[in-house]
């Protein structure tokens, strides 16, 4: 069950198991190719007074950004940074291990916010 939580001004946690690796790896190799990889969460998120019921990742090569619209979270990253965390997934779902936690660090209007990943057991 993927889930999304704030932890701070500066940084939001994306929370997996094991059984979603495949899922988050699928979503970002969409995001890769030019379109557009989405994710229902199973527990809804609030986030700056936002209710969240979706994770959509983009590919933008321009430079990585985070906003809020109709329930969903979007995640605009560099091809780079999509390329980078689809092996560190890959390799998640070998070894079982996420690290380091860090996925990206984006643009959330004027301040920079980093998004990190947590394998959590199943």
């Amino acid at each position: 069950m993927i889930k999304i939580k704030r932890n701070g001004i500066y940084s939001i946690h994306i929370s997996f198991n094991i059984n979603d690796v495949n899922s988050l790896i699928e979503v970002f190799q969409v995001a890769l190719e030019g379109g557009r990889g989405e994710i229902d969460l199973e527990e809804q998120a609030v986030i700056n007074n936002k209710s969240i019921k979706k994770l959509i990742i983009t590919c933008n090569n321009e430079q990585d950004k985070l906003s809020f619209a109709s329930s969903s979270m979007f995640l605009e990253m560099e091809d780079e940074v999509i390329n980078n965390n689809l092996d560190r997934f890959e390799k998640c779902s070998v070894n079982l291990n996420f690290y380091p936690a860090e996925l990206c660090e984006v643009s959330f209007g004027r301040k920079n916010v980093t998004i990190y990943g947590f394998l959590e057991s199943s």
